[in-house]
């Protein structure tokens, strides 16, 4: 409880009873990534808000699922040119139905040594478009 109460690079100090000998360490916390960054959501580093499919738009798409861009902002897929109202269907090869499943993506991708995403999605105008987004680059 006490770690979650600060961040990454924060200095704590813990106290461990080894041998009924109380030792006190300082240490330096540190993210999943293993640096002191903070960690930022999907929606942060893409620069888009999503929503998941309804039924009914993925039966008349004929798709199984997938998120719309709501919103973008600045970041990643503004970069690429990919804007609202598209409907990104797979990252990385996994198919996407909920923004916690896109999350878990993006972190897979930061904590990999390829740091990319390959997005396919479904365009305003139908046509399925395909983007490579370098996480690395700032």
């Amino acid at each position: 409880e006490l770690v979650s109460r600060n961040r990454p690079g924060d200095t704590i100090t813990i106290t461990i009873n080894r041998n009924e000998k109380d030792l006190e360490f300082s240490i330096i916390l540190r993210n999943e990534q293993g640096n002191t960054a903070i960690i930022k959501n999907s929606d942060e580093i893409l620069g888009a808000t999503f929503r998941a499919l309804s039924e009914d738009e993925k039966y008349n798409l004929g798709i199984n699922g997938g998120l719309v861009v709501e919103k973008i902002q600045r970041g990643k897929f503004s970069e690429v040119g990919l804007n609202k109202g598209y409907i990104v269907y797979k990252v990385n090869s996994y198919l996407v139905n909920t923004v916690s499943d896109l999350n878990n993506i993006v972190t897979q991708a930061q904590n990999s040594e390829e740091k990319v995403l390959f997005v396919t999605a479904i365009s305003n105008k139908g046509k399925l478009v395909h983007y490579a987004i370098n996480l690395s680059e700032k």
